[in-house]
């Protein structure tokens, strides 16, 4: 549909198909392989995209050939990356033992028999990376890091008596206890009981018990499930975890042009909740 309505496409590779690197949170460069080689067909990778408009547009300096030359110019001109190259990223990886299914790993490394640890920024000319941030102090004393002080929202707005609680949400990859049903079809999909997890305070005062059928409704939506009562969770907060399966499901069956940035949030919102006879 995104390509019906475009004035100018520009075919690219796939996510199988891209060579170069990653940063993730941890600030860790690791390279990126692809898992098939790009058909012949018109598609093209990012970096080769933005060299031919640039040429198009008669801007100098996109005379690169390779990811690996792209990566070579980032870290002549990004301090951060002064180390980074694919040789150096290449040092940091080793052979590992392939697991099993007697001992479940993530997917990415379960059929894996190497390891790339990558380099965490800033690297040094000399392909050394920073595990810890500002480990000997900030630089000329540009910045101290400071802890902000705690606000409560019940001080800002004051207390909602329609909207007593706080419902906290979660969301997890797995989870083994719980028992779930795969539907099969066109697109599997997951069938289970949600729990709404209740601190045994606020259950007592609701007259709600463990098993029993409750409803969290937010000003974001509402939330059927089953009660369960945990002491680990704070007097006046309600929480329940969902699965990313379950995610990826409705993500599927989204009519949103773009459903992935229309993901809801993990907000907090102020909740009130009833029973289900």
């Amino acid at each position: 549909d995104a390509a019906q309505r475009a004035d100018v496409v520009l075919p690219r590779s796939t996510f199988a198909e891209k060579d170069g690197t990653f940063t993730n949170l941890e600030r860790r460069i690791q390279r990126l392989k692809p898992g098939r080689k790009l058909p012949d067909g018109g598609a093209r990778a990012e970096w080769r995209v933005i060299c031919d408009v640039a040429h198009k547009m008669g801007a100098p300096g996109f005379l690169l050939a390779s990811p690996s030359e792209t990566m070579d110019e980032i870290a002549r001109v990004a301090p951060v990356y002064a180390g980074v190259s694919y040789r150096s990223l290449a040092n940091q990886g080793g052979l590992v033992f392939k697991t099993d299914l007697k001992s479940p790993q993530p997917t990415q490394v379960l059929y894996a028999s190497r390891e790339d640890r990558g380099l965490q920024w800033p690297v040094q000319s000399g392909g050394k990376g920073t595990s810890i941030l500002y480990e000997d102090g900030f630089k000329d004393r540009r910045a101290e890091p400071i802890t902000p002080a705690f606000v409560s929202a019940d001080a800002e707005d004051g207390p909602d008596t329609d909207f007593p609680l706080w419902f906290v949400p979660g969301r997890v990859l797995l989870q083994q206890e719980r028992v779930i049903n795969i539907v099969k079809g066109r697109r599997n999909t997951i069938e289970r009981d949600e729990f709404v997890e209740f601190n045994p305070a606020d259950a007592a005062s609701l007259s709600i018990q463990e098993g029993g059928k409750v409803v969290v409704e937010t000003a974001a939506g509402r939330l059927a499930g089953l009660a369960r009562i945990n002491e680990a969770v704070p007097v006046g907060v309600v929480a329940s975890t969902s699965l990313f399966g379950q995610l990826a499901i409705d993500l599927q069956i989204s009519e949103e042009m773009e459903p992935a940035s229309r993901v809801p949030g993990l907000d907090i919102h102020r909740a009130r909740v009833s029973k289900i006879d």
